[in-house]
């Protein structure tokens, strides 16, 4: 301590007493001021950082020595321990600078509470570890600042007994910073004492060791799962030093080596292996640089007496701890040698046979190559966006050329009509077929199929669409001249047929009203002879008759293959068109093992399109069934369908085998045994009722019928409601054709005319045979010639006559004034009802004809001529009037 005193000796030796031999750690300049120098001493003394003890004597005195600068200020007189106490408090004024500076320049956290807690100050360091300024720190507890939930009320808990026994606490923190991170701190908390050992506060000295913290954890956690690792590996990895013992192993190493990692550790790695030189994998090893040398072939010797392996070995160096280290992982490839050593055989017998099969393809792709460009039809290949990939010169052709330049072009820009037929078939991923005109206005059927791909997810993939091209010019000028051949040989055949059918049957009718009553009585032998003559015109009428339909259903099928068939359109009933077909076919059931059944739902609805074709359909149905029925029922059915109205007809018969049911639409199939049955029909019935059907918007199909057999079934689209039911249709049709009855004039005069002598001669002996007066006229021009010369009441014309035809002579009539209203019945094989009605003519009747039709057609045409006219009005009570 260094203290100075000028004056009173008295004060000296007090102060020297009071002093004593107390220790202070600063320097401490006693002065007295009233000494003249005790201001100039002063400043010195704080210059130089020492405390400053002025004694003054009175109230002056102690106001000039504060304002000098001194530390502390006694007043003289004073006692020993006066001056003792004031010594300490100036070296504690002495030390404070020093604490001041070290506060500011210390790294660690430092902070100053008092006896609750609340900081009273921080160092900067505390503001750059936490985050929180001095401000917004002051006056906070550490525990509301920092705490989380890493730390509990025991852990506090223990820090404050710790310190209450005067010691001081260290450990580890855990705080959050101002943005929410965590630090990790070691701390130091000590309680401070005033001179009374009295608690005025703490103070707290943290480090953030956060860093250290992560970087030691990271460090723990990377060898942990370096470990990890290199336990589970499925390859050996061993680790050695730079003089080839191995240190360090894992599982996977003894379990191919066979050997406990006892044995191994220690031993030599570079006498594992049997192929090599020790010394050589020594400077291997030695040779290794920054980078890893991998597959380094060897072989090694599983146990003492083990198998040899084969291994490739990964080397690389490393230094842990500073120590340089070697690490070696081998893969035991001894299966994979042996694969490859069969699969380098298998390839070598693989290209082999990619040779050879390159070789067959090739070949086969030139054979299919010469068959697509010698192909007569065309054919074109396009991609899943319509774009041409390959064509063959018949296509090139058929469109007047496609240069090769065209290739990857849109087929819509080639031809857009073939490209249409192509996106439906994409659009709709099947087979499209479409007839359509070439550029020169030939014709050609278009046949478009997709190309698909299956994926391994079972879907398909579009690739494209290949399209054949077929010029069908020449076929349809073909079905035309097979269409007009047809028609041409059933006229020659009708024409004869029509005579010989109605010979027959006026030679039966001759035979039983004429021949028999002149027999009764006669002698056996003519009565023999009545019955053999009357059973043969039975089979004339009757194979006539089959004749005749198998011409109707040969002309039927080409009208419709050639699209030349006539259609006509009204309103029908359909539970009057069964009745219909029943009373027509009534003669089929008539004393016989099989009836015929009625099983008919009310309707409230109508179809429509050609009621004689729908007729012929249900005729040519049940005829099928009574055909094939020995014994039991066929019912004719019609009921309501979802799609419309279905006729049924189920037979008991023999039945249809379920695999040839779609083979009996087609044409000339029947369901039989071609080598034990006997046909029974044309196979063309069918054939034509499903094109009856389809052209109506329908469909036909058979199936099992209830009680063994088949049931043929169709349905017809509906159309509007049924204005007059069946029965009343019938109760009105019957009333009227009495009335017709009882009306019936007297005989007509008929003019016929027929390039035909039989069909000329047939209908004169059979009009004459009713009561009427014939005339007959060879040709055309000869019967107008007899119209004029006398005007018959009716004239019956055929159609293909020399010189003028039947039409022609009908347009000559209809333009003359005097013969315009005359009645005019057409007889022929030629089937063009549309025309004959647009000519006026007043009956279209088929060759060859129905006598009974034809003497019926007569009456009602010449009744037609009579000035009463019969009106048949039919109300629905439903409607209103």
């Amino acid at each position: 301590m260094t203290w100075d005193l000028h004056g009173d000796d008295a004060l000296r030796g007090a102060i020297a007493e009071a002093i004593g031999d107390v220790e202070l750690p600063w320097r401490v300049l006693v002065v007295d001021v009233a000494h003249p120098e005790a201001a100039a001493r002063s400043h010195e003394a704080k210059e130089r950082g020492e405390a400053v003890l002025a004694i003054a004597h009175d109230d002056d005195g102690a106001a000039d020595a504060l304002e000098a600068g001194a530390n502390v200020v006694v007043r003289w007189p004073a006692s020993a321990r006066t001056l003792r106490l004031s010594l300490l408090r100036a070296a504690e004024h002495a030390r404070v600078p020093w604490l001041a500076r070290l506060f500011e320049m210390v790294t660690d956290s430092v902070e100053i509470t008092d006896s609750d807690t609340s900081l009273l100050d921080v160092n900067p360091a505390f503001e750059r570890i936490t985050g929180y300024s001095r401000d917004s720190a002051i006056g906070h507890t550490p525990a509301s600042l920092f705490r989380t939930a890493n730390q509990d009320e025991t852990h506090y808990e223990g820090i404050g007994e710790t310190i209450g026994r005067g010691d001081v606490w260290r450990g580890q923190f855990t705080a959050r910073r101002q943005d929410g991170s965590l630090s990790f701190q070691a701390v130091a908390i000590a309680a401070a004492y005033d001179p009374e050992r009295r608690v005025v506060g703490h103070i707290a000295l943290k480090r953030d060791t956060t860093r250290d913290d992560l970087a030691w954890n990271a460090l723990e956690n990377a060898e942990s799962r370096t470990r990890v690792v290199l336990e589970r590996a499925a390859e050996a990895v061993l680790v050695h030093d730079i003089h080839g013992a191995i240190v360090d192993l894992n599982p996977a190493a003894c379990r191919m080596l066979d050997v406990p990692r006892e044995r191994l550790l220690e031993a030599p790695i570079h006498t594992l292996a049997v192929d090599r030189d020790p010394e050589a994998m020594r400077q291997l090893y030695e040779g290794l640089g920054a980078d890893p040398l991998e597959d380094v072939e060897a072989r090694w010797r599983c146990g003492d007496e083990g198998p040899i392996v084969d291994v490739a070995l990964s080397l690389a160096r490393t230094r842990i701890s500073g120590t340089k280290l070697y690490i070696t992982i081998a893969r035991d490839v001894t299966l994979r040698r042996e694969a490859e050593r069969k699969l380098k055989s298998l390839n070598d017998e693989l290209e082999k046979k990619v040779a050879s099969r390159t070789r067959e393809l090739r070949r086969a792709l030139a054979q299919r190559g010469a068959v697509l460009d010698h192909l007569s039809d065309g054919i074109v290949s396009v991609d899943a966006r319509g774009r041409m990939e390959l064509w063959n010169p018949a296509f090139a052709m058929l469109l007047g050329g496609v240069p090769a330049s065209r290739l990857g072009s849109p087929l819509q820009s080639i031809y857009p009509p073939l490209a249409e037929v192509i996106r439906e078939c994409l659009a709709e991923e099947r087979s499209v077929a479409r007839e359509l005109s070439l550029p020169d206005g030939r014709i050609a059927e278009a046949a478009a199929t997709p190309i698909f791909v299956e994926e391994l997810s079972a879907s398909r993939l579009t690739l494209g669409a290949v399209m054949l091209v077929r010029d069908v010019t020449r076929a349809r000028e073909v079905d035309r001249m097979k269409t007009d051949f047809i028609a041409t040989v059933s006229h020659e055949l009708r024409t004869p047929l029509t005579s010989v059918l109605g010979f027959a049957k006026l030679a039966q009718k001759n035979l039983r009203t004429r021949v028999a009553p002149a027999l009764e009585g006669a002698e056996p032998r003519a009565a023999s002879a009545f019955a053999t003559v009357e059973k043969n015109l039975d089979i004339i009428a009757r194979e006539g008759a089959r004749l005749s339909e198998l011409i109707d259903d040969v002309l039927d099928i080409s009208k419709m293959e050639a699209g030349r068939m006539e259609w006509a359109r009204e309103r029908i009933d359909p539970v009057a068109l069964v009745d219909e077909a029943i009373e027509v076919t009534s003669g089929l059931f008539s004393n016989g093992p099989v009836e015929c059944a009625r099983d008919v739902t009310p309707l409230s609805f109508v179809i429509e399109g050609d009621r004689q074709r729908l007729l012929q359909v249900v005729i040519n149905l049940i005829s099928n069934a009574a055909k094939f029925t020995e014994r039991g029922v066929v019912t004719l059915g019609v009921a309501p369908h979802a799609e419309g109205v279905c006729f049924t007809v189920t037979d008991t018969g023999i039945g249809v085998p379920a695999d040839q049911r779609d083979a009996i639409f087609e044409k000339f199939k029947q369901a039989r045994d071609t080598l034990t049955d006997k046909p029974r029909g044309t196979g063309l019935g069918l054939p034509i009722c499903r094109h009856i059907v389809e052209h109506h918007g329908g469909r036909i199909w058979i199936e099992d019928g209830p009680a063994g057999g088949s049931r043929f079934a169709f349905v017809i689209p509906a159309s509007g409601r049924v204005g007059v039911d069946a029965d009343t249709a019938r109760e009105l049709a019957s009333h009227i054709g009495g009335a017709l009855v009882e009306q019936r004039r007297a005989p007509a005069e008929i003019l016929v005319v027929d390039d035909d002598e039989g069909v000329r001669e047939l209908l004169r002996q059979t009009l004459e045979e009713a009561g009427h007066t014939v005339r007959a006229a060879p040709n055309g021009m000869e019967a107008v010639a007899m119209v004029r010369d006398r005007q018959p009441d009716l004239v019956i014309l055929d159609v293909m006559m020399p010189g003028l035809s039947g039409y022609d002579v009908a347009a000559m009539l209809r333009a003359d004034p005097r013969t315009k209203r005359l009645p005019i019945v057409i007889l022929s094989v030629v089937s063009d009802r549309t025309r004959a009605e647009s000519l006026g003519v007043d009956r279209y009747l088929s060759k060859p004809m129905q006598q009974d039709e034809l003497l019926r057609t007569i009456d009602e045409v010449h009744e037609a001529r009579a000035d009463r006219t019969w009106v048949v009005m039919a109300y629905d009570e439903e409607e209103p009037s």
